[in-house]
C-alpha cells in the first residue's frame, strides 16, 4: 500500500539521521523526497512517532555547508526510514527540488 502523499523525486544524498532524545546518530542516503518527507535508507535503530532531524549537506554561496530538519518517523523497516518533515515544505526542502527539477529539465531531450 502507498502512503505518500506529494510527488517523490529520486535522489541519492549522503545525510545525517540524528534522535536528539536518545543521543543516537547514523548515516543514511536520501532515497526519494517530497515537500511532506522522505525515504532515507538507514538502519539507525528509533521508534514510529519519535521527533528525529535529517542533516542534508547544502551548497550556499558556493560553500558546502549541512542544513538540519526536523522530521517525524512515521515507518520504518530494517533498512529504511519513512519521514515525514515536521513543517511541511521546510524551505531547504523546497530548493533541494528546485534544484533536482531544474537538472532534469536541463538534461531532458525531446525526440524529432
Amino acid at each position: 500500500m502507498d502512503h505518500r502523499w506529494g510527488h517523490r523525486i529520486e535522489l541519492d544524498i549522503p545525510v545525517r539521521v540524528m534522535h536528539p532524545v536518545m543521543s543516537r546518530c547514523g548515516s543514511g542516503r536520501l532515497n526519494n523526497v517530497s515537500l511532506g518527507g522522505a525515504l532515507v535508507i538507514s538502519s539507525l535503530e528509533s521508534n514510529v512517532g519519535a521527533r528525529i532531524q535529517v542533516s542534508i549537506p547544502m551548497a550556499s554561496d558556493g560553500t558546502m555547508g549541512e542544513s538540519v530538519i526536523d522530521a517525524y518517523l512515521v515507518r520504518r523497516s530494517d533498512t529504511a526510514l519513512a519521514i515525514e518533515w515536521a513543517e511541511f515544505a521546510p524551505t531547504e526542502v523546497i530548493d533541494l527540488v528546485r534544484a533536482q527539477s531544474s537538472t532534469f529539465s536541463t538534461n531532458a531531450t525531446c525526440g524529432t
